[in-house]
C-alpha cells in the first residue's frame, strides 16, 4: 500500500503574500494593452499561428518543443497508462497557459480522457482578452480562410475554462504528485529565471515544484529557459529528485530546452 503523502504547501502564508506582490508587478506589465500583434504569444495553438497575430520568428507550441502533442505525445501517454492498468483521467498542466487556447484544443480532442489545468497571471483580464480574440476570428479580423476559422472555432472557446488561470503559479499548489504531463511553452520556467520578477528569482523553486507535482512516469516539457547551464541543471536536479533530464534537440530553442521524466514507480497505479 502506498505511503500517505503529506500534501505540504510549497509556499507558507507569508511567502504567498511576498510572492503575490512580486507577481502583481509582473502582471501589470504583461497585461498592459499593447498593439494587436502583441497577442501572438498568448493565442498560440499547438499546431497553428493565427493569421495577423503571427510574426516572423514566432513558433507554434509543437514547434517550440519539437513534438506533436495532440497526435503523438498525449495519445501515446494515454495508451501507456491504459497498458499499465492505471485508471482515471490523464492530468495535464500548462505552466503559463495564457488564455488557454492550447488547453481548449486538448480538451476538444481528448474529451473525458483528460483533465487539463493551467496557470496564468491575471484571470479577469485573460477572460476579457480571450473573448476579444475569438470575436475577432468570428468577424474575420484575423487573416484566416473560412475553413481555418471554422476549424479553430470548433476547437476553442471564447470563455476561459475554470481550470485555466486557476492559479497564478504552480507554487500556489501543494507538493502532492498529480500530473502526468506538464508543459511550459515560454511560461513560468522562463519568467521565474529571467529577472522578470523584481529582486527575486524563483527558477529552482519552480522547477522543483514542477518535478514534485509529476506522477511517477510523468513528463515535463520545457521549451525555453534563461541561460545556457544545462549540465549544471541536470546534475543538480537529478541528484535531488528521481528524474532523468535530457536536452531537447528537436525544440526550436534546443540549447535551452529540455525534457524531465520522473522515474516510474511500481506502486504508481495505487496512487492514481
Amino acid at each position: 500500500m502506498a505511503n500517505a503523502f503529506e500534501n505540504r504547501p510549497f509556499l507558507s502564508d507569508e511567502s504567498k503574500k511576498h510572492f503575490g506582490e512580486k507577481w502583481s508587478t509582473a502582471a501589470k506589465d504583461h497585461y498592459v494593452e499593447k498593439p494587436r500583434d502583441r497577442r501572438v504569444m498568448e493565442c498560440r495553438l499547438a499546431d497553428r499561428k493565427m493569421g495577423d497575430y503571427s510574426r516572423e520568428g514566432d513558433y507554434t507550441i509543437n514547434e517550440l518543443h519539437g513534438v506533436d502533442f495532440l497526435n503523438e505525445v498525449i495519445p501515446g501517454m494515454i495508451e501507456t497508462r491504459k497498458a499499465a492498468g492505471i485508471k482515471g483521467k490523464m492530468k495535464i498542466l500548462d505552466l503559463g497557459c495564457g488564455f488557454g487556447f492550447f488547453n481548449d484544443q486538448i480538451r476538444s480532442k481528448f474529451g473525458d480522457q483528460v483533465e487539463v489545468f493551467g496557470t496564468s497571471l491575471v484571470k479577469k483580464r485573460a477572460e476579457r482578452r480571450k473573448k476579444a480574440i475569438v470575436q475577432d476570428i468570428k468577424q474575420g479580423k484575423i487573416n484566416l480562410s473560412a475553413a481555418e476559422s471554422r476549424e479553430i472555432l470548433s476547437q476553442i472557446s471564447s470563455d476561459l475554462h475554470p481550470n485555466d488561470a486557476k492559479w497564478r503559479s504552480i507554487l500556489e499548489m501543494s507538493d502532492k504528485p498529480e500530473f502526468d504531463l506538464e508543459i511550459d511553452s515560454a511560461g513560468e520556467l522562463l519568467y521565474s529565471g529571467s529577472g522578470f520578477l523584481p529582486q527575486d528569482r524563483y527558477f529552482d523553486q519552480t522547477l522543483g515544484a514542477a518535478i514534485e507535482k509529476l506522477n511517477p512516469g510523468g513528463k515535463l516539457f520545457v521549451a525555453r529557459t534563461q541561460g545556457q547551464y544545462f549540465d549544471f541543471l541536470k546534475e543538480k536536479f537529478e541528484a535531488q529528485y528521481p528524474v532523468v533530464i535530457e536536452k531537447n534537440e528537436t525544440a526550436a530553442f534546443k540549447d535551452v530546452a529540455f525534457i524531465v521524466t520522473k522515474k516510474a514507480d511500481k506502486s504508481a497505479d495505487e496512487k492514481i
